[in-house]
């Protein structure tokens, strides 16, 4: 059963034709396609995080190596969000990727440049983890 709401009435037709001759085949393959995006929506994040982590290394981009790698994850982030939001709204796919890269930044920093965390800061990122939770659950 077609279950999203953005959907438009051509999809929802191609979606039902598609079960029609293709049957549980088609099924599984509308779901392998949106799994693959939300995939994209994952390595879109693991992206974010790495840039915002890299730009601590470049010392103002004044360090080749590092300001080169910031630069390609920072095109990679946007590409896989890009890709990802073909099939996941884009208001859930850029929430969740600014979600997701925040966290991990925060985490990151606490974790490798011994920055300090604060009951509040874990809290917040606490929040920012069952948010994106929800996103998940409820698009």
């Amino acid at each position: 059963m077609c279950t999203r709401k953005d959907k438009s009435l051509g999809d929802i037709l191609l979606y039902f034709l598609g079960y029609f001759f293709l049957g549980q085949r088609y099924i599984s393959i509308v779901r392998e396609e949106v799994i693959m995006h939300w995939f994209y929506l994952f390595l879109a994040g693991i992206s974010e995080i790495v840039w915002a982590v890299g730009i601590k290394y470049t010392q103002g981009f004044t360090k080749l190596l590092p300001s080169v790698l910031s630069i390609v994850f920072m095109l990679l982030s946007v590409y896989f969000l890009t890709l990802s939001s073909e099939k996941i709204p884009l208001s859930t796919a850029y929430a969740m990727w600014t979600g997701f890269g925040t966290m991990g930044t925060a985490l990151l920093s606490v974790l490798l440049f011994g920055e300090l965390i604060s009951g509040f800061r874990l809290v917040s990122i606490f929040c920012i983890l069952f948010g994106i939770i929800g996103l998940k659950m409820f698009s």
